[in-house]
């Protein structure tokens, strides 16, 4: 695991760090492209958020070889530094609004969950109906939006790093 400090729940720029994720994570995310089809260092990676009232992490979860730690390891600090220094993509941005937006449509099909988001966002303060914002929050998201947040989140300077052999 490689981790970094996040945002709170109520920070602007969440919905921004949840496209970074998006854009990093998944199987059509930058770190399983590269690092898994590409270069074949790992069997498993992804990038993964846990927000809360305190700030939460950020962080990047790969499973691979033992003997390809070097590699891997680097392989995430390069993505990683690209992500940072250079703006995602028009499709990538496209790409990470349109799942991110579907997926949350398709999870308030279930009443358990509409119950659970309106609990959770009076709980922490935000409103009951503030998820019902989220396609516009993650709609405005621009890449300069995505980069700024890469810069305050993916600190290359002081990682956390925890190695599972």
């Amino acid at each position: 695991m490689y981790g970094f400090l996040a945002l709170s729940i109520d920070d602007p720029d969440l919905a921004a760090l949840d496209v970074l994720t998006q854009v990093l994570g998944g199987q059509g995310g930058r770190l399983f492209v590269e690092l898994r089809d590409r270069q074949s260092l790992a069997y498993s990676v992804t990038a993964f958020e846990m927000e809360g009232v305190d700030p939460g992490s950020f962080a990047v979860y790969m499973a691979g070889a033992p003997t390809k730690l070097d590699e891997s390891l680097a392989g995430i600090r390069g993505e990683l530094g690209k992500i940072v220094n250079e703006p995602i993509t028009d499709e990538e941005l496209a790409r990470a609004k349109g799942y991110l937006i579907g997926t949350q449509a398709v999870s308030l099909q279930r009443y358990g969950t509409q119950a659970m988001l309106l609990s959770l966002d009076e709980l922490y303060g935000l409103g009951a109906t503030h998820h019902l914002d989220y396609a516009d929050r993650i709609s405005a998201v621009s890449a300069a939006d995505v980069q700024r947040v890469a810069k305050r989140v993916i600190r290359l300077d002081a990682p956390v790093v925890a190695i599972i052999k």
